[in-house]
């Protein structure tokens, strides 16, 4: 489905568009073949989230992430 494939690529470059840098990542460096894989899976009802990575900071101030 086309607009899948447009609202996942959207919040992506929105979720860019908060960062100073991004890190050249695998993500990052292959974005279109990871999205769609993603729809893929969307679509087929096959996507599982994985755990989330809970981490602490302490600058400008602690706090959790």
């Amino acid at each position: 489905d086309l607009s899948l494939y447009k609202a996942l690529i959207e919040a992506y470059f929105r979720c860019l568009k908060n960062k100073k840098h991004v890190k050249k990542k695998t993500f990052h460096l292959h974005y279109e073949k990871t999205i769609h894989a993603l729809a893929l899976d969307i679509e087929n009802e096959t996507y599982r989230p994985s755990l989330s990575s809970i981490f602490v900071v302490t600058d400008p101030k602690p706090r959790e992430l």
